[in-house]
């Protein structure tokens, strides 16, 4: 963990100067408990109690995706869940730390996701979107996913879920409290 933590290397440093220093080192405190939150919610949307399993592959958008924690959850889950059922297309995508995603997983990230995909991910960077910029991220995102998830240490930021954002919910939300981490589900307006 960085002395002070992460929000203080960002007011520090800033979030671009961070990650161009640190792209490659990066790594996500919390991805225990980042495992935990998306394999519940994934029990809970993909193969809730009852349910048949889903006939067509998982298409899975991993924005922002650091060193591919979330992409390591989704293909964990997949893998132990419904293997010989159903696979999962990831395709992901971060301005700072392509080369350690692509190293880590390893998948690229050059590949442009689908024009329509079931699930996009937000792990642990949806708060470092200006806010400026949020509303129009995510009504972007809601032209072209089924749901989102943010997954972040708190509620932040505020997704205005009455449709005006593109996206209604939370649905659901999954709080892993021993690992700091709280997941969100939204679904499209649009989709």
């Amino acid at each position: 963990m960085l002395p002070g933590g992460f929000r203080t290397a960002y007011t520090t440093q800033g979030v671009s100067t961070y990650y161009t220093a640190n792209s490659h080192t990066y790594r996500n405190p919390h991805f225990p408990g980042v495992v935990k939150c998306i394999h519940a919610i994934l029990n809970h949307l993909i193969l809730p109690p009852g349910a048949a399993p889903p006939e067509t592959e998982l298409t899975v958008f991993d924005c922002a995706a650091g060193g591919g924690e979330a992409t390591a959850a989704v293909r964990g889950w997949v893998g132990r869940v419904m293997p010989e059922l159903l696979g999962a297309s990831v395709y992901a995508s971060d301005p700072f730390t392509n080369e350690l995603y692509e190293e880590r997983v390893p998948l690229p990230t050059d590949d442009p996701p689908p024009l329509y995909i079931d699930l996009t991910f937000i792990s642990f960077a949806l708060h470092l979107c200006p806010p400026t910029e949020l509303f129009s991220l995510l009504y972007e995102l809601s032209r072209h996913s089924a749901y989102l998830v943010v997954i972040g240490p708190h509620k932040n930021p505020h997704i205005p879920g009455g449709g005006e954002s593109g996206w209604v919910g939370p649905l659901m939300e999954v709080l892993v409290k021993k690992e700091r981490v709280r997941g969100r589900v939204f679904r499209s307006v649009n989709f």
